[in-house]
């Protein structure tokens, strides 16, 4: 037993022995003779009906051991827990698997039964593990249990034992221990058993179908650890010892136990045996982390816990749980009971409960890996596109035959004339059966084929069709009949001649073997199956290349692609989530009526539903903690199941009284019957559809009933949709009501949609456009699959009449018949839970039904967006809105209320049942308010009402069904699954929002400036809605707490009636909230935790609930977060890492091949947890610890070192690294880019971010961006969502522009903001600031500082100085002081005194160092402030003066502030003349002296003057032809130029009038992440428009802007509308480009011109050449377009070749970031504009790796410059897996094995250079074919030169030969430039891919056209054609046979045993001397190197033995054993 639980459990007793140290150690030994107490169970316990003759049975077999019990009665009896242990019958199908800890087994007795045997057979176990045997398994006692076997099961049993070797012969008790026991049928599934020699495990491997089975493991593991001095007779030493003896360091048995288990399982999962273990773990998994790790290693789950999500204890005299039943994931779901029975169940002796798991035997032994994942069958695909030709190729002559189209068109002038008669729909429903039920099904069901979700292949084919043959001729056989057409048929096929059936008669086993024979062949192909789909399609490709026109090869690669990824997907989707199970079985309550003590709620069972009634408020008893009665009337609810137990109660009217309480007992019992599951799953389904009519309650009220009548159709809903409802007077409509029903009326946007309806009719091209969108794969209900109806739509003939079946329902208002059929799906909420009220509801309809459905609420979804009808409260189903986004607002809330400390509340509401309880007339007159026309909504709602549902579970689809009936209460519900519900649902909540918003208080944060504001009453996302509260922004915390404790719950009262209104419930029991209140410790604001205060939600009837509160450190879960309003990331790092540990863990036990391991890990492990990491905080060790997680698993399956180094691993390809996730980076990556995002979007979430960052700003004190100067840690924050990226920013050298941004400014010349110089740690830093301090303050005397600062509530010296600017008057900094200030500051309270002293003193060293220490005076500043800069103040000052006037502050007739102006008079008098809001920015304080009317001052004006800040030119202008006056420009052009060798671009415009009037200019992109075309052409059109603006010309009322990039010329023209397109390449000038249009007096039009049409080989081939071969007229535009070419060309050349000096700063012209672009990431000193992610993950992985890299190689930083690394990316990113690893290998330099010694030659020290150098002759040979292939390589088309070739091989050649190695003679200059480069670098390196970036230049001066793509194709020839061949040469000789390694170390394994052979007189007694069997020396070196090494190992062991004896025998010591009798059949 863990440390943990020595206080519980054995060691209890232990710690009882305190009288030596003998006696307390010897805790095993001593429990052999002591057995627990045998108590009867609890009195007034309830065992189950059915199991009560077992019960009473086991009972009467432990009486007659109650007189042995010798435990104390302080420790009580363990209880039955889980599910009862049931009889066992012969039919039940189970497989029974039992364990128990017996802390003994009865000593071995050949006469009569044991009782630990005796309770196998009682109970019906099958396997048995029975743990701490303490018995030594020797030969006698294996005989004697193996004769007590037989007598109690014949020969159906099978054990297996485990033990220490006894220490002699006579020895009874050996502590530890197992057995295991198979018997019964079950024993002949036993393919291999073992057990552990150290006797803590033994184990049966069970056969499977297909290849697999399981793995049974019975395990014991110690109590103690060494620690815990463990006694001499504890199996804990004894295991030490024998451990220690084999050559185990330092054992810990507990561990080395799950060491141990794990290779047993690995080795066993490998040959697809899954693991069932059982065991004692003497260990819990809530505190022994080694069990836990060893569970989460290993992909074992606790099926216990997850069923009842409880540890039960299991040791009589401990309180923990010690003993699980653990398995493999896909073994659970073959579960059919779990559970513990209790104390003196099981062996009566033993101490511990005694477990049992019942298993569906046909379930557990199906298997999983072999298992083809079930797939729902589908005729054909679309992807099929013969058999999609075929089947329409039939179907046409069909309908043509039928004349179906004939009788469309006469069944719809039929209806246009009459209308929808009965006549009419009953010719629709008949047409509609014969068109769809007969001809189209009957079809497709021609075509198909039966699919057993394997791949389908010939060879498959074939070998089904052999089965099949086989037996139908075996079939004839035994029938005495010739053979049947069936077998006439399948011999034809097979290409067979049947043979004579009357000879097959003679011997019919021999066909019986011929049908076993041929499944066993089919068997092998379906394990092969995806292979053999794969050589398959080669023949299929040819057929569809030909129909879908393209080549063989592209469509073949297409297949094999999707084969393959279709294969992967399968194979992952199985490992992570496990193959999807039908429902076959449910779980119901075994009792009718049951109370929970801890919600104080009585729950009713009735037809599958869980009816709650509350307590009444008034109990006859007056204690309100034990109620007694209650409420009559109920809602639906979820069990409480923790403390559920049964009852008796009595019923009336007007209460439900509980007469009696029973124990508590399991609650559920299976139902398996198939039949009986559809009967129970109809009862519950329509009972839980009728819950809404049933509760009754607001929705089935006036007026809301009134309103809802004739499905939403009536007179009265027409008034409410048109705004026209006048109140009844019968009845008064509540205020809440009444603003609902006022929101229920049409936009005012949407006024006019009366006289534009959206009508039923759906034209052939919508009906078309529909289907095409419509997902092939949907579900749906009825035979015919959307596969069929996309088919069908996709012919323009079909798709002619088939728009109109499917418009008439909607244009005349019926229902067809085929429509009002569904199936109900039963899913589980929560995986492997099956109890019936826990199921969801999923409706399939069919498929023209719900697609229609969608057609039409496009258009409504349109309507609703456009007229602003939907709230902007909900997030949930709408475009440019996620989850993400609606969590993202929450945490942005909770941080600004920390920041601004503002008292807030939240109210977490979940709803019933969303869409079941969603009532259909109420969705119709949303849909009117929408315009839809009343017919749609007619047919719609009849559908609806006439649904037939049937069930669908495992045994198929139900044969009945269930549906509204008369006199019952009808079903409401919008049927989940259809595809109209998610918008409907947003327009009824957004009614429910709105009127919310109304009535309730909000949360109100504004941003410092009181220029942006978050306003929120709620965040929606679908029936998910936090509801939102904030308190008065006022320094009396404790009245803020009340106020807003006190909002919260009116807030929620609103919410719940409005809520019911609409039909919906609160589902309190999943309802919480929580505040985030603050109180005043020490002068400290801390959060308070806790609340007196209790939230109370009433229903309709009055009936309580009481809603939980969480404090604010614990998570609101919701929308995959867990966000907590302190800021705690505690809990979502929890739940991050047990997110990706289940994934990791599941995959790395799957045994994936390297490139599915990658697959696994970037498309299913990084998107799970990916995100949650967008709003995730976590701290870099909190990132490492997940990135071990990913190492731990991933890198063995990639074929990597777990060991590997970091850097590596993660690092960039073209530095050599492998790119895997690094969390840390992941986390920057995804918030980065969603944060660019949302700023640029500009909506909601911006304008909460601006809040958000605007009030850390003020905090921070800083007077530059915090996240665009991120050089200044803002550690003394609120370390939330912002400050942590900021943190993260710094570390990566990058920053963010934020263009809204608040910042707030230096006041006067030589002013600083305080905190920064505070934070800095006042010394020397980069920003030249010396302060007087050693070193950086800590945090805690930051935060203090920073709380004195927000206090005073200044930012600035000059905030704090006096006017004059020298000086800092001492009560300032007393805390007597506190500015005033037009900033909202945040509620910072008066800290300590001593904290004031702490800040006078850091002040004075920072800013006053010549003040005098301890001086309580003013500080005179050490560098006094100058003049004022006209900036806005910080704070608010009394008089202000500018070169005018002076201002005075005060208050105004009505007491509001005001600032009084005094204008200049005669005699230098100021005399009041008006008021205004604030002082002008130029004008600074002073001191004035004011008489009344008139004020005087002698301060001078001190305003610097402002700088005039004249807007950057875009460009250089080259060229113009006319003066700017009267130029009116008509038409721009623009062109770039890029050199992406130089890092250089450039871009040129022309802006002209007509020809003789035009400007040229250009311009050169520095600092700009993006070098492309695309971004290039993009700046010249928006530089172009921006010249325009700058040169102040007047265009014409348009300009036309032509460009010949047409993505760009389309982007400038559309206005983003996704959101997405925010983080798109180049968004932020594209984004500038429309901002600046926006502000243009005049309009502008991009145009597309084609390129380059002044070159022939360029030139597009629309441009056509004139008949008579003469060049064509080139436009205007072209004329441009060239001019423009040439001129970037030019530009970009001219920056390239001309020196640095002489190329203008960049900072003289227009530079981003741009007006307009919202925000820019900036990494270094380049501003990132496409890729951000990419950019991110480089700058946090790259920089580890390059000192890696440096100081690997001893590089300088020059050496490491002058390698072109993007080759080597460009090269490794297009390789395969296997590829990326052999160069990152040779990159880096790692041997491929240990050794060290060349397998080659005698060189002693093996290197990446001696792997070319090697002198071995066959390794010279390889590498001079691999040279002579080099020089032969230029004949080929490989893009570079014969001569090239010919030097690379020259330079191997050279190298290998350890030559000089020198440039050849009569080459270019470029080339002994390359040479001399690369000598530098290295050569050793040349031959490690790394090249010189000169050889660039080399290349291009021996005439290669593209040398960029000639050095990769040369590094790629050097790693691939040389070195990878080499180095497989290299393991060729290493491990080959006849290699050198492994002749030295088998002619050493030959040597030691001739050495023992010669010697074993000298060194091994008589007994041990085993190579006495080989006669000669040849017997012994033939033997395997396996064998000689076992032998070695064997003769070692017996010669230290015998050593060890023979030394005592010198000093007079005899063993023991020479006294002993020796062992014989006649003396045992």
């Amino acid at each position: 037993m863990s440390t943990d639980n020595r206080s519980n459990g054995r060691d209890h007793a232990k710690q009882q022995n305190i009288g030596d140290n003998s006696n307390n150690n010897n805790t095993e030994a001593n429990r052999s003779s002591v057995s627990p107490n045998g108590q009867s169970a609890p009195a007034g316990s309830i065992p189950a009906p059915s199991g009560s003759g077992l019960r009473d049975r086991i009972k009467n077999m432990n009486r007659s051991n109650l007189q042995q019990s010798r435990l104390p009665t302080t420790h009580p009896n363990l209880t039955p827990c889980g599910d009862t242990l049931l009889p066992r019958t012969n039919d039940d199908n189970l497989i029974r698997f039992g364990f128990q800890n017996t802390n003994g087994i009865s000593a071995p007795s050949e006469k009569g039964v044991h009782q630990e045997l005796h309770v196998v057979k009682e109970l019906g176990v099958d396997v048995q593990g029975i743990a701490e045997c303490n018995r030594p398994f020797t030969a006698k006692t294996k005989h004697v249990f193996h004769l007590q076997l037989r007598r109690q099961f014949g020969n159906q049993c099978h054990p297996v034992f485990a033990s220490l070797p006894a220490d002699n012969i006579k020895c009874d008790y050996q502590p530890g221990g197992v057995m295991q026991m198979v018997h019964g049928p079950i024993q002949g599934r036993i393919t291999q058993h073992g057990f552990d020699k150290y006797g803590r495990f033994a184990w049966h491997c069970l056969a499977g179908s297909r290849d697999e089975g399981i793995i049974v493991i019975t395990a014991y593991r110690v109590c103690q650890e060494m620690k815990d001095n463990p006694g001499p007779n504890t199996a804990c030493m004894q295991q030490y010892t024998a451990l220690l003896k084999d050559g185990v360091s330092k054992p810990n048995p507990r561990r080395d136990v799950l060491q141990a288990l794990s290779t047993l399982i690995a080795e066993k999962r490998a040959l697809n045996f899954q693991p069932i273990l059982m065991l004692d773990a003497n260990g819990t998994t809530n505190t022994d982390a080694d069990f836990r790790k060893f569970l989460l290693d290993n992909g074992l789950v606790d099926p216990y816990y997850e069923k009842f999500t409880d540890h039960p204890r299991t040791y009589v005299r401990g309180i923990r749980r010690l003993d699980y039943i653990v398995m493999d994931a896909s073994l659970v779901p073959a579960i059919e009971r779990i559970g513990n029975l209790g104390s003196n169940e099981g062996v009566a002796s033993a101490d511990h409960a005694f477990l049992f798991v019942d298993f569906r035997e046909k379930d557990l032994f199906r298997g999983k890996v072999n298992r083809p994942t079930p797939r729902d069958c589908r005729q054909f695909t679309i992807e099929q596109t013969e058999k999609c030709e075929e089947f329409l190729k039939v179907l046409k002559k069909e309908i043509e035959l039928h004349k179906i189209e004939d009788k469309v068109g006469r069944l719809l002038a039929s209806f246009r004339q009459t209308g929808a008669t009965e006549e009419n729909i009953q010719a629709y429903n008949i047409l509609d059966d014969l068109i769809f039920m007969n001809i189209v099904l009957g079809i497709a069901n021609s075509l198909s084929r039966k699919d057993y979700g394997y791949m389908r292949s010939d060879r498959l084919i074939e070998a089904g069709r052999h089965v099949n043959y086989h037996k139908a001729i075996l079939s004839c056989i035994n029938r005495g009949v010739g053979p049947s057409v069936g077998v006439e048929k399948l011999a034809q096929q097979l290409g067979q001649e049947i043979p004579d059936l009357d000879t097959l008669r003679d011997d019919p086993k021999a066909q019986r073997a011929r049908v076993h024979q041929a499944r066993k062949d089919l068997w092998e192909v379906q394990k092969r199956h995806q292979e053999e789909r794969l050589r398959y399609l080669e023949n299929v490709a040819q057929m569809r290349a030909v129909l879908e026109g393209t080549t063989m090869e592209k469509m073949l690669e297409k297949m094999k692609e999707s084969v393959k990824m279709s294969i992967l997907n399968r194979k992952l989707t199985s490992i992570i989530k496990g193959n999807h199970r039908q429902l076959d079985r449910i779980e119901i309550p075994r009792h009718e009526w049951y109370y929970s003590p801890k919600t104080q709620e009585l729950a009713h069972y009735a037809d599958g539903v869980f009816e709650t009634h509350a307590k009444l408020e008034r109990q006859p008893s007056g204690d309100q903690s034990h109620p007694t009665l209650f409420y009559p009337h109920h809602t639906l609810k979820v069990l409480e199941e923790t403390e559920s137990t049964p009852v008796d109660v009595e019923v009336t009217d007007m209460a439900i009284k509980i007469i009696q309480i029973h124990p508590k007992q399991p609650i559920w019992q299976s139902i398996t019957e198939p039949k009986a599951i559809e009967r129970l799953l109809m009862k519950r389904n329509s009972r839980h559809l009728q819950q809404v009519h049933v509760e009754g309650g607001p929705s089935t009220q006036q007026p809301v009933a009134d309103i809802l009548q004739q499905n939403g159709l009536s007179e009265t809903s027409t008034k409410v949709v048109n705004g026209e409802y006048i109140q009844s007077s019968t009845f008064e409509i509540p205020e809440v009501t009444a603003t609902w029903i006022k929101h229920l009326q049409r936009p005012e946007k949407a006024k006019h949609f009366d006289r534009f309806e959206i009508q039923g009719v759906i034209t052939p091209d919508a009906y078309q456009e529909m289907f095409k969108r419509a997902k092939e794969k949907t579900s749906s209900a009825g035979p015919i699959h959307y596969t069929m109806w996309k088919c069908m739509a996709a012919d323009d003939d079909l798709a002619k009449w088939m728009s109109i079946m499917t418009s008439l329902p909607f244009m005349f208002g019926f229902a067809p018949k085929r429509w009002t059929n569904m199936v109900d799906v039963m899913l589980e909420k929560k995986k492997n839970n099956r109890k019936i009220h826990m199921l969801r509801i999923i409706g399939l309809v069919a498929p023209d039904f719900n697609t229609a459905l969608k057609h039409f609420n496009k258009h409504f979804t349109d309507r609703l967006e456009s007229t602003d009808a939907l709230s902007d409260e909900q997030w949930g189903c709408r475009p440019n809105r996620q989850a993400i986004d609606a969590a993202m607002l929450k945490l942005l809330c909770f941080e600004s209320a920390r920041t601004q400390r503002t008292t807030m509340a939240c109210a977490y509401f979940d709803q019933v049942a969303c869409f079941d309880r969603m009532l259909p007339s109420l969705s119709n007159i949303l849909y009117r308010r929408m315009g839809m026309h009343p017919k749609i909504l007619t047919a719609r709602a009849a559908v609806i009402d006439s649904m037939r549902r049937y069930i669908r579970t495992a045994a198929g689809d139900s044969d009945e069904s269930y549906g509204n009936e008369d006199g019952k209460a009808p079903h409401a519900g919008e049927i989940q699954g259809k595809s109209d519900n998610p918008p409907l649902y947003n327009a009824q909540s957004s009614t429910v929002l709105r009127a919310h918003a109304e009535l309730a208080q909000p949360l109100i944060l504004r941003s410092c400036t009181g220029k942006r504001c978050i306003h929120q009453h709620n965040v929606s996302y679908v029936d998910d809605n936090d509801g939102m509260t904030s308190a008065k922004h006022q320094p009396d915390f404790d009245l803020a707490n009340r106020e807003v404790e006190a909002q919260i719950m009116r807030n929620s009262d609103l919410w719940t009636e409005l809520i019911n209104l609409t039909g919906q419930a609160i589902a309190c029991h999943k309802t919480s909230w929580q505040k985030l209140a603050w109180k005043v410790v020490e002068g400290q604001l801390e959060i308070v935790t806790a609340t007196e205060e209790t939230m109370l939600l009433r229903d309709h009837k009055g009936a309580v609930s009481v809603i939980q509160f969480l404090p604010p450190d614990q998570p609101n879960k919701g929308l995959g977060f867990h966000l907590c309003p302190d800021g705690n990331q505690g809990p979502e790092y929890e739940y991050v890492m047990k997110s990706l540990t289940d994934v990791a863990a599941a995959c790395s036990n799957a045994f994936l091949t390297p490139s599915e391991a990658r697959q696994a890990l970037f498309q299913r492990l990084i998107p799970k947890v990916g995100y949650s990491l967008n709003l995730t905080s976590f701290t870099p060790k909190q990132c490492l610890e997940l990135t071990k997680v990913i190492r731990r698993h991933f890198l063995p399956s990639l074929g990597f070192n777990r060991n590997t180094p970091t850097a590596v691993v993660h690092g960039p390809m073209d530095l050599g690294g492998m790119e895997l996730v690094d969390i840390e980076s992941l986390q920057d990556e995804l918030q980065v880019t969603n944060l660019l995002k949302q700023l640029r979007w500009d909506q909601s979430i911006a304008n909460a971010l601006l809040v958000t960052i605007d009030n850390l700003q003020l905090s921070s004190g800083l007077t530059t961006p915090i996240l665009e100067d991120t050089e200044i840690d803002v550690r003394y924050l609120d370390k939330g969502f912002i400050a942590s990226l900021q943190e993260r920013l710094r570390d990566i050298g990058g920053s963010i522009w934020i263009e809204k941004a608040w910042t707030p400014s230096l006041q006067r010349i030589n002013d600083e903001p305080i905190m920064e110089r505070f934070s800095l740690g006042m010394m020397e830093d980069s920003r030249r600031k010396k302060g007087r301090i050693r070193s950086r303050l800590t945090l805690p005397i930051l935060k203090r500082l920073n709380a004195v600062r927000l206090y005073l509530r200044v930012i600035t010296v000059a905030d704090l100085a006096d006017v004059s600017g020298k000086f800092v008057a001492a009560e300032k900094l007393s805390g007597e002081y506190r500015a005033e200030s037009t900033l909202e500051w945040p509620n910072q309270p008066r800290p300590p005194a001593k904290w004031f002293k702490e800040f006078r003193k850091f002040f004075r060293l920072v800013f006053c160092w010549f003040s005098p220490p301890g001086s309580n005076g003013d500080f005179i500043l050490d560098h006094p402030l100058g003049k004022w800069e006209a900036v806005p103040r910080n704070i608010h000052w009394p008089c202000y003066r500018s070169a005018t006037a002076i201002y005075r502050r005060g208050l105004d007739s009505e007491g509001q502030p005001t600032v009084q102006v005094f204008e200049k008079s005669k005699h230098s008098y100021y005399r009041y003349s008006h008021d205004i809001e604030a002082p002008p920015l130029d004008s600074h304080p002073v001191e004035a002296e004011f008489f009344g009317e008139e004020t005087w001052t002698r301060r001078p004006l001190q305003m610097t003057q402002p700088e005039e800040t004249k807007p950057l030119p875009p460009g250089y202008i080259t060229y113009q032809t006319t003066q700017l006056d009267g130029f009116r420009p008509t038409v721009t052009c623009s062109d770039g130029s890029v050199l992406p060798r130089h890092e250089t671009a450039a871009a040129a415009w022309i802006i002209a009038e007509d020809d003789a009037k035009w400007i040229k200019a250009c311009f050169l992109m520095t600092d700009i992440s993006s070098l492309t075309s695309y971004r290039i052409e993009l700046e010249g059109i928006f530089r172009a428009l921006y010249h325009i603006e700058y040169l102040g010309l007047e265009p014409r009322s348009w300009i036309k802007q032509w460009c010949d990039n047409e993505s760009g010329v389309n982007r400038s023209n559309d206005m983003p509308r996704h959101i997405k397109a925010m983080i798109e390449p180049e968004a932020d000038i594209i984004l500038a480009i429309h901002h600046l249009k926006s502000k243009l007096s005049y309009t502008t039009q991009s145009c597309h011109v084609h390129g380059h049409q002044d070159d022939p080989d360029k030139t597009r081939k629309t441009l056509d050449r004139n008949d008579d071969n003469k060049e064509p007229e080139l436009s205007n535009e072209a004329l441009l377009n060239m001019a423009c070419d040439e001129l970037a060309g030019e530009t970009g050349n001219a920056a390239v070749k001309a020196p640095p000096a002489d190329i203008p700063p960049p900072t003289d012209i227009l530079q981003p970031p741009y007006p307009g672009s919202r925000a820019m990431l900036k990494i270094g000193n380049k501003w990132i504009t496409s890729r951000v992610s990419k950019h991110v993950n480089r700058a946090r992985t790259a920089p580890p790796l390059q000192a890696y890299i440096k100081k690997r190689h001893n590089w300088s930083q020059q050496t490491f410059d002058s390698v072109h690394w993007s080759t080597i990316g460009s090269v490794r990113r297009r390789s395969t897996l296997s590829q990326q690893r052999f160069t990152a290998k040779i990159m880096h330099g790692w041997l491929p094995t240990g050794t060290g010694v060349c397998p080659g030659c005698p060189e002693p020290k093996e290197t990446i250079e001696h792997l070319f150098k090697c002198p071995n002759l066959s390794t010279q040979q390889r590498l001079e074919d691999i040279i002579a292939a080099l020089r032969k390589k230029g004949l080929k088309h490989t893009g570079v030169k014969l001569k090239v070739w010919q030097i690379i091989a020259t330079v191997i050649d050279q190298y290998r030969k350890g030559e000089t190695i020198t440039p050849p003679a009569n080459t270019t200059p470029e080339v002994v430039r390359a040479f001399q480069v690369q000598s530098r670098i290295g050569w050793d390196y040349f031959m490690r891919g790394y090249l010189a970036i000169d050889w660039i230049d080399a290349l291009e001066s021996m005439d290669n056209d593209k040398p960029e793509q000639g050095l990769q194709t040369i590094v790629k020839t050097i790693w691939f054609e040389v070195a990878e061949p080499m180095w497989r040469h290299r393991n060729e000789l290493t491990h080959g046979p006849g290699s050198a390694i492994q002749t030295a170390l088998d002619t050493k394994l030959n040597a030691l045993l001739l050495w023992y052979r010669r010697h074993q007189t000298e060194v091994l007694p008589y007994h041990h001397q085993y190579l006495r069997r080989y006669s000669t020396v040849n017997d012994i070196t033939q033997l395997k190197p396996s064998t000689k090494r076992s032998w070695l190992r064997h003769l070692q062991v017996a010669a230290a033995v015998w050593k060890s004896d023979s030394e005592a025998r010198m000093q007079g010591l005899q063993p023991i054993t020479l006294f002993f009798s020796p062992i014989s059949r006649n003396n045992p």
